[in-house]
């Protein structure tokens, strides 16, 4: 179902992306571009992004950052007894435009009338791996740190309908076992990374092209009922090394104690909004959070803000620093706006923070959403699986946002009980359908039913 009609041409070309339809069947590489087609327009592509790549200054410098930081504790956060280290690795991503000359060379054989977007990126994965020996003394890659896919520079997102965004810095938090290992390699002169990362965009379920065998009647009521589906699946991935030379620049690694004895210029929040990533404001385009303090001298007050895009949902927290000196022993205030689809724009009043340590959640509270989340379990009898070699499709459809969603469940041998958890909207019904086919017939096709518990069991009774 498609999204209500805007009347700002400003978010007109946002509200068109968003329905692009990739046929996951349809993947080719064309001048080394992979592109895609569209299921409604024949006669439109979708190209992917180029290979990521590490920022490098004009001397050769790595745009990377590792930092170990040790708190002893702070009156302001009322825990000088409590002492632990934080470490993090922070390092700044490019992904160069693909060069005009290369497109218009795709769109000649892709044929004359044909049309060329940049493909909706959903999401990206990305982790950091380190070499390490094994009791075998053979080099593994070893995964470390985790990231929130926080922090991104400029307003482009992930993508537009015209570019992909140009620069983003990715930050991965390490424990103190990762970060000696990192540390014994710098030692030794052998530090050496690698950044993994994939691409995730909507396209075509490929189950919901599987050719359904039986009565006629039977089959086309079974496709009536049945919703087409949109998955995020990875449609690029790839990796690159990061190679560390900490005697050329030794400031790339720093140590950090974060107490009280620290320049007031330290001062730092951690700001976190779940709104667009959870899907729980599908009438918000942006929502900008205002950071004020008083200056170190106490003679004017010193701002900052973040912004949250509909069109950035991967983006759930960003680190903002003061650029002047504040005094971190007082607690902050901060004020939410917000700008919906439709333009109309909502200016929160100032709030005060408890400590001056505080992390700021601005995700709208549970009372003023009008979705909940919904978690259930889905169970079938496994003798389908063992006498008929089943597969057992379960599509549930409820509404969010006033729209209509759906999804889809497959149960299968040993794997015949799944969970699922999803937003919909208050007071609204939620209802399911379900077949269960083999490779040449269809042995079971269920009328829908509402979902009135948590737990659902399929039998073959």
């Amino acid at each position: 179902m498609k999204k209500k009609q805007v009347f700002l041409l400003l978010f007109l070309s946002v509200n068109c992306f968003v329905h692009s339809q990739i046929d996951s069947y349809s993947k080719q590489i064309i001048e080394d571009v992979i592109i895609y087609k569209d299921v409604l327009d024949s006669s439109l592509y979708y190209y992917a992004p180029s290979k990521l790549q590490l920022v490098l200054d004009e001397s050769g410098k790595p745009d990377f950052q590792m930092l170990k930081m040790r708190y002893i504790g702070t009156q302001c956060s009322n825990d000088e007894a409590f002492s632990h280290t934080t470490n993090l690795v922070q390092l700044r991503i490019e992904i160069p435009a693909q060069q005009k000359k290369v497109l218009d060379k795709i769109k000649s054989k892709l044929g004359k009338n044909s049309k060329l977007k940049p493909i909706r990126i959903t999401g990206i994965e990305s982790k950091l791996l380190v070499p390490v020996k094994g009791i075998d003394s053979v080099a593994k890659s070893k995964v470390i740190g985790q990231t929130t896919n926080a922090s991104a520079d400029g307003k482009e997102g992930l993508s537009t309908s015209k570019s992909y965004w140009s620069e983003r810095m990715f930050s991965f938090n390490l424990t103190d076992k990762e970060t000696m290992v990192l540390e014994t390699q710098i030692s030794d002169k052998t530090l050496a990374l690698s950044f993994n990362y994939s691409f995730y965009a909507k396209t075509t379920n490929p189950l919901d092209d599987t050719v359904l065998k039986g009565p006629q009647g039977l089959v086309d009521k079974i496709n009536e009922d049945v919703e087409k589906t949109l998955l995020d699946r990875v449609i690029e991935s790839d990796a690159f090394e990061i190679l560390i030379d900490t005697e050329k620049w030794p400031d790339l690694v720093k140590e950090i104690d974060i107490n009280e004895s620290v320049p007031p210029a330290y001062a730092a929040v951690e700001v976190k909004c779940f709104d667009f990533c959870e899907n729980l404001r599908s009438d918000l385009y942006l929502k900008i959070i205002e950071v004020s303090t008083r200056s170190v001298d106490d003679t004017k007050d010193i701002a900052i803000e973040a912004k949250f895009y509909s069109k950035q949902p991967e983006i759930n927290t960003k680190h903002i620093h003061f650029p002047y000196a504040v005094l971190v022993g007082e607690p902050f205030k901060y004020r939410i706006t917000e700008l919906s689809l439709k333009g109309v724009k909502k200016l929160g009043e100032w709030q005060f923070t408890d400590t001056c340590s505080a992390i700021i959640d601005i995700t709208t509270p549970a009372e003023q959403l009008t979705a909940e989340k919904f978690i259930m379990e889905i169970e079938s009898d496994a003798s389908w699986f063992i006498d008929q070699n089943a597969t057992i499709a379960i599509t549930i459809s409820y509404s969010l946002n006033d729209r209509l969603e759906s999804e889809l469940i497959h149960l299968v041998e040993n794997e015949s009980l799944k969970q699922t958890s999803f937003y919909h909207d208050i007071d609204t019904p939620i209802t399911y359908i379900y077949k269960v086919v083999t490779t040449d017939s269809i042995l079971f096709a269920s009328e829908r039913k509402e979902i009135n518990d948590i737990y659902i069991y399929i039998s073959k009774n």
